[in-house]
This record gives structure tokens, sequence and C-alpha cells, in this order.
């Protein structure tokens, strides 16, 4: 499933601060560095979580993940 611009720029972010920091980011880290609310950030985390892009552990923090899409 194609993401639109800013699901692409929450995944992206996601995946670089875990390369940087070998940890999953906080949905205020993620709202920090793309300068969004993070009401925002956690609306398009469950979008990307229903499109199978991103996993995440209940009430786990720092648990996201990126998954690749099947080709």
């Amino acid at each position: 499933m194609k993401l639109s611009k800013r699901q692409q720029d929450v995944y992206d972010c996601i995946n670089r601060y875990r390369q940087m920091n070998e940890i999953s980011p906080s949905v205020a880290d993620i709202a920090k560095e793309l300068g969004l609310a993070r009401t925002t950030i956690n609306s398009y985390v469950d979008l990307l979580i229903t499109k199978g892009r991103v996993s995440k552990l209940s009430g786990i923090p720092r648990s996201l993940k990126t998954i690749k899409p099947a080709v």
C-alpha cells in the first residue's frame, strides 16, 4: 500500500532514529523532528500500523518498528 508524503516522512523518521540511536523513537521524538503535534503523529502511526508498515507493542514505550513492504 502506497504511503502519503507525510506517512512516508513519519516512517523514514522512525527508521533514521532507530539507526542513529539503536532504540525506537517516542511519539514526542518524532513530533519534535517533524514539527508536528503528538496527536498528529499518533494518527500517522495508527495509519502506518493499519497499513502494515509499522508495528508496536501495546503498553511498551519505544517499541515502534518499521516493516518493509512486501514486493
